[in-house]
């Protein structure tokens, strides 16, 4: 159920693999410029751009980036929780959280991981060696699976310095509330595949109304590398109905091809549709909500 993703140190924030929400009243973000290396762990590179990134890839700017989120604060004092997407992250079964002693409550901050036996080569394995940065960690009981996640360094130290700052909520969990509460309504009996599209790369979830199968997130350079993963998911798993948030590709045969690979394509609303379509921050809202009824 792990995420797949490369990564590097220090990128910048950008679409899918960079969102950044607060609220109430819910907003996306003003993100900083490119320039300002922001978070260590929220922009994924393909391999065709590291050349451009490694001389600046060691070159943290932590003081710039504290300063962008104490201005947020101070802009936006008030604001109640921040939604953010994490790509470096992985699920775990969520009775590892009562093993290692992280108490009763359904998200958190892990200080130190080092202090958490085992916990630092299971994220490793997945994710890739820790950066300097802090471990988020959020439930979702339904499925009984945790995701661990690495936070910014500079975040967790806003965090830290600013308590007003918090709470923090992963977005692809939220997704995995919103994505399980469609499929547990819906009246098919088979296993689902949910896929959410970013610029540069595409979640895809299998699951069934009670059990996450596999969370997996994938670059994408061309919309047939979405029907590739789909259908390789599809026979893996044996999913036949297919639910997407927005458009799912302006490919007309790529569509075709994806409507005719599933029993079933469901869309959630339509990105700039009228006649009350769900937008996709609507969604995430949806998912806090579910999440936020079910955990606290």
């Amino acid at each position: 159920m792990a995420e797949h993703l490369q990564t590097f140190p220090n990128p910048c924030l950008l679409e899918l693999d960079d969102e950044l929400y607060a609220g109430p009243p819910w907003q996306r973000l003003e993100l900083p410029p490119q320039g300002l290396l922001l978070p260590e762990s929220l922009r994924a590179l393909r391999s065709s751009e590291t050349e451009a990134v490694l001389p600046e890839r060691d070159t943290a700017r932590p003081d710039q980036a504290l300063a962008y989120f104490d201005a947020l604060i101070q802009k936006r004092p008030r604001w109640e929780a921040w939604v953010a997407d994490f790509p470096r992250s992985t699920w775990m079964p969520l009775g590892l959280v009562s093993e290692w002693g992280w108490g009763s409550g359904r998200r958190g901050l892990v200080q130190d991981p080092d202090s958490t036996p085992g916990l630092r080569p299971l994220f490793e394995s997945v994710c890739g060696p820790l950066g300097g940065e802090a471990l988020g960690w959020q439930a979702w009981p339904a499925f009984q699976a945790v995701q661990i996640f690495a936070l910014p360094q500079p975040w967790h130290h806003a965090l830290a310095q600013n308590p007003t700052l918090g709470p923090v909520y992963s977005s692809s969990v939220l997704w995995t509330a919103f994505w399980q509460h469609r499929i547990a309504a819906s009246d098919s009996k088979t296993r689902h595949i949910a896929l959410l599209i970013g610029q540069r790369d595409a979640s895809i979830w299998v699951m069934e109304p009670h059990k996450l199968c596999h969370h997996g997130r994938y670059l994408i350079s061309h919309s047939h590398d979405i029907l590739f993963h789909l259908l390789r998911q599809k026979e893996e798993h044996g999913a036949s109905v297919l639910h997407f948030a927005g458009s799912i590709t302006e490919d007309p045969e790529l569509r075709a091809a994806l409507e005719g690979a599933f029993e079933q394509v469901f869309a959630v609303g339509i990105e700039g549709a009228q006649d009350g379509a769900i937008n996709r921050l609507e969604c995430l809202q949806e998912g806090l909500r579910l999440w936020q009824a079910a955990c606290e």
